[in-house]
């Protein structure tokens, strides 16, 4: 799994990107020739370091599950909201699911829960 680390790949994701809303994630997606790239962002609002790495580390495990099943060619920027640091890890896990599905990145019928 390709990481963005580039700070000008988030800032063009988050102004040209498609964006996808939800209660705990907020999904942007940047189309581009080929291969999937994903970026995390945790803010320090929502709490200490150990806090905000849990958060990603659950959203990261979501992204390395879902990865089979995208389309190819996009950058995809995870932002997680306040309310994903009480989710548990299904929670994330439908939420970027459906996220995915509204913004035609998987199929509806394709990825099933991991466990």
């Amino acid at each position: 799994m390709e990481t963005i680390k580039d700070n000008f790949i988030f800032k063009r994701a988050y102004h040209k990107g498609q964006k996808l809303q939800g209660k705990l994630l907020v999904v942007y997606r940047l189309k581009k020739n080929s291969g999937v790239r994903f970026g995390i962002t945790v803010s320090k609002k929502l709490g200490k370091a150990v806090v905000r790495n849990g958060v990603r580390r659950k959203i990261r495990e979501c992204l390395r599950y879902l990865l089979p099943y995208l389309e190819d060619g996009s950058d995809i920027v995870v932002v997680a909201r306040s309310s994903a640091v009480n989710a548990t890890f299904a929670e994330l896990f439908y939420a970027l699911k459906s996220q995915f599905e509204a913004g035609g990145l998987i199929s509806e019928e394709v990825a099933h829960y991991p466990y």
